[in-house]
């Protein structure tokens, strides 16, 4: 999250958790680190105001689906061949649907005859399949590794494009 003073209100509020109190940053020292904020608080008995300085410690840190994209996750490879101008007309409807779906494309060789493309997500490219019926990829199977005692496979899709 960028750094904004609505952002790091939001975080305070969310650390201190002050449900019933509204949160306002007074001044923040950019050098100790140290916001002042002015809180307001609906207790039983009424109303309560008061001002409280917080020191404030910045992190860095990616979602997972950033540091899967940084890391080159990919659990399907799709192999594309044919002519140049059918391969750039599946390229761009292929990745046209893994953007609506939230997916990513973490690597991509190109080859004489085509394209790999390495897929972050492998029941969308299923999915993609399953709605263009007439491409009819051959699919495979390669065991990369288990988690939690059960096998997981990366899908291969080798799809041959005719002009």
């Amino acid at each position: 999250v960028p750094y904004t003073d609505d952002a790091l209100v939001s975080a305070i509020a969310h650390e201190l958790h002050a449900t019933n109190c509204k949160v306002s940053l007074k001044s923040f020292d950019e050098n100790r680190r140290i916001a002042m904020l002015h809180l307001q608080c609906e207790l039983n008995e009424g109303t309560v105001e008061f001002d409280y300085s917080v020191g404030v410690r910045f992190t860095r840190e990616l979602c997972p689906r950033c540091y899967r994209k940084s890391a080159g996750y990919y659990e399907a490879i799709v192999q594309v061949r044919g002519t140049e101008n059918s391969v750039a007309i599946f390229i761009d409807s292929f990745s046209r649907f893994l953007a609506k779906g939230n997916a990513f494309v973490s690597k991509t060789v190109e080859l004489e005859n085509g394209i790999d493309m390495y897929v972050s997500d492998k029941k969308l490219v299923s999915g993609y399949f399953s709605l263009h019926k007439s491409m009819k990829p051959k699919v495979s199977y390669k065991l990369y590794g288990v988690k939690k005692g059960k096998k997981l496979y990366r899908h291969i899709y080798s799809l041959s494009l005719q002009s």
